[in-house]
């Protein structure tokens, strides 16, 4: 569904400003933690677009640890639009987990990162350009809450959950209640 990983965990050892608590001061990014280039040429309104989503490590953000104690950064993802060929900018916006909050259960929200982003097939809607993104606990690429990001023709961004993605784990917990 969604191609993008999340970047890598963290190994124990110098400081990272991101992460409150005790162990702040002992994670340190690990050299698994890297970028990713998506790009690809679409058509939209009988026009070609280069569409390019980056995802890199958000190492400005809180760490985020998961269930059994490895640190891992979220990710950020950089979208931009251009006319095929050209530096004619159409769109670019930076995307970080926060632009799915609204849509997380609290709890979840907390032990997620953004995992990545995606084109969606078909690329392009009469409403826009289709994304997809992930947001779910980090190394479990492939699950968690999943959501369609359309990109209208006048720039402004659209985003909806996906029906009958899986759960992420707050939403099981709270099911068996």
């Amino acid at each position: 569904m969604i191609a993008a990983l999340a970047c890598g965990p963290k190994n124990a050892s110098d400081g990272d400003a991101g992460q409150e608590g005790p162990d702040a001061e002992a994670l340190q990014p690990n050299a698994s933690a890297s970028e990713r280039t998506l790009s690809e040429r679409v058509r939209f309104e009988g026009t070609a677009f280069d569409v390019s989503l980056l995802r890199k490590p958000a190492k400005e953000a809180p760490i985020v640890i998961d269930e059994i104690g490895t640190p891992f950064y979220d990710n950020d993802v950089y979208v931009s639009i251009k006319g095929a060929g050209s530096d004619s900018l159409f769109f670019s916006r930076h995307f970080t987990k926060a632009d799915f909050q609204a849509y997380v259960p609290e709890t979840a929200y907390k032990v997620a990162v953004l995992q990545g982003m995606n084109l969606s097939d078909p690329a392009t809607s009469p409403e826009g350009f289709m994304l997809t993104a992930q947001v779910g606990e980090p190394g479990l690429e492939g699950e968690g809450a999943t959501f369609s990001v359309c990109i209208t023709r006048s720039g402004n961004v659209v985003i909806k959950p996906i029906e009958n993605t899986i759960s992420l784990p707050s939403d099981e917990e709270e099911l068996s209640e």
